[in-house]
């Protein structure tokens, strides 16, 4: 029978083909733009072996081919054996996220972001973060032992907060860190750059001190509530006293842990909750979300809001290489603290004179992280992040520019597309004009907020 002659699938098969096919586009469009593959998505054979002769792929590949992929689907490969398997090829993974059990996340990284944005910018959504590390680290070296990985002084009492950076030995950012004081103990939510392991970073560090290091990921499960109106569905879950909760601290509810953080612009709760209560502690937020429109979102729609906000990304600007004085993160680190990973490599950086630095963008057009920007024809930085913003209806991004173009209201080129630079943070959260001593969301209506209209104006022409 000839090729023409094979009769083609209906039905259920034509489904089925259908929605693997789906899949095989998302993968393969994953592939391409955490990796950095220089490749058109057709070009991507699905039986192409990923690692050794095939699309050579490494060991830090891996890592964050395994973020990206938790990131997309909410599915977590439990171990060696299951990620070798996982990632022998495309097919391979198709096959992990279409043999999903239900209620996972498979396939909903690839939903419309501008579909989803809505519910951070105007009312709650609900988000899951099995990117992010958790864990314990306790025992009377505690506080040595993060003394020797924090290049912030540890100045936190019990239930608060401190935002700060995990350093590698040449003083470039490895992590994204939250250090939560819970009593005689720490816990650490943790945003790793692609290849580096916090919790071996810090069993590296405790030669010597008597301090624990626990995973949580295994016993517990972060969600999270981002968007303007999140506070009042906190309120309904936990009672009003929630609403005075300080930014950057935390509580503990029965099986669950609450911080007050975020990452959008927007009101931002984490819950960490223990797995034997997680699915009825999420249940409980759907249920009390619905009169509040709460959207379930990927973490890509995060990713763009914290870009719009110019909230530090360790996994994508932050895989760059570079150190927090380019990254404009020095307020994560102290002058005056020594002896940290890092501390010596940070400090002869800071001898030399400042050559570069990170700076928000605005374009009409597409930009794409790894794109040369220049000035009158000359090369002056390289894009690092970027993401069309419905809510600017145009390209924001993060590049790394040449100090003397490394201010707002330079014009800049990518061939013969065009850019501005511009100031942070890139759209009027609708959180800071919502109060909850007056507003609701059922409210709304009646109160004239202003749209969500960008700041400083829109993209150049």
């Amino acid at each position: 029978m000839s090729p023409s002659e094979v009769p083609a699938p209906e039905g259920a098969l034509r489904s089925t083909l259908d929605a693997r096919q789906a899949v095989l586009d998302q993968v393969r469009a994953m592939l391409i733009r955490q990796l950095y593959l220089r490749r058109e998505p057709d070009e991507i054979d699905p039986d192409t072996p990923l690692f050794g002769s095939g699309l050579g792929l490494d060991s830090v590949d891996a890592v964050e081919l395994l973020v990206s992929l938790e990131t997309i689907s909410g599915i977590r490969v439990p171990d060696n054996r299951a990620a070798v398997n996982a990632l022998r090829t495309v097919n391979s993974i198709v096959d992990l996220l279409l043999g999903a059990p239900p209620g996972s996340k498979a396939g909903e990284g690839s939903a419309d972001p501008e579909k989803q944005l809505p519910a951070v910018r105007t009312s709650v959504a609900l988000s899951e973060q099995p990117h992010v590390r958790c864990l314990r680290v306790s025992g009377e070296g505690a506080v040595q032992l993060l003394d020797r990985v924090c290049p912030r002084e540890l100045f936190v009492r019990d239930s608060q907060m401190m935002h700060t950076l995990l350093l590698d030995e040449a003083g470039t950012t490895a992590a994204d860190v939250y250090v939560c004081r819970d009593d005689e103990s720490f816990i650490l939510l943790v945003e790793e750059r692609p290849g580096f392991s916090a919790q071996d970073h810090l069993r590296a560090a405790a030669a010597g001190v008597a301090a624990e290091i626990q995973p949580l990921d295994g016993t517990h499960q972060l969600v999270s509530l981002d968007g303007p109106y999140a506070w009042e569905l906190m309120a309904e879950l936990v009672g009003p006293h929630v609403v005075g909760l300080p930014y950057m601290s935390f509580f503990h509810g029965e099986g669950w842990t609450c911080f007050r953080a975020g990452k959008t612009g927007e009101y931002g709760y984490a819950l960490l909750a223990e797995r034997a209560r997680a699915a009825e502690l999420i249940a409980k937020v759907k249920e009390l979300g619905r009169p509040f429109d709460l959207g379930e979102v990927g973490q890509d729609v995060l990713d763009q809001c914290a870009l719009e906000n110019g909230f530090f990304n360790v996994r994508r600007e932050g895989s760059a290489g570079l150190t927090p004085l380019e990254l404009q993160l020095q307020w994560r680190v102290s002058r005056r603290k020594e002896g940290f990973i890092g501390a010596e490599a940070l400090a002869r950086r800071r001898q030399e004179p400042a050559g570069r630095r990170l700076q928000c963008l605005i374009a009409p057009q597409p930009l794409a992280a790894g794109e040369a920007v220049s000035v009158e024809g000359k090369p002056v930085g390289t894009v690092l992040n970027a993401g069309l913003s419905p809510s600017l209806g145009a390209w924001a991004a993060l590049a790394i520019l040449e100090l003397p173009f490394a201010y707002p209201g330079v014009d800049l080129e990518m061939g013969t597309r065009r850019a501005r630079t511009a100031c942070l943070p890139l759209v009027i959260n609708r959180s800071l004009l919502v109060s909850p001593h007056r507003d609701s969301y059922h409210n709304r209506a009646a109160r004239e907020l202003p749209p969500l209209d960008p700041r400083g104006g829109r993209a150049p022409v």
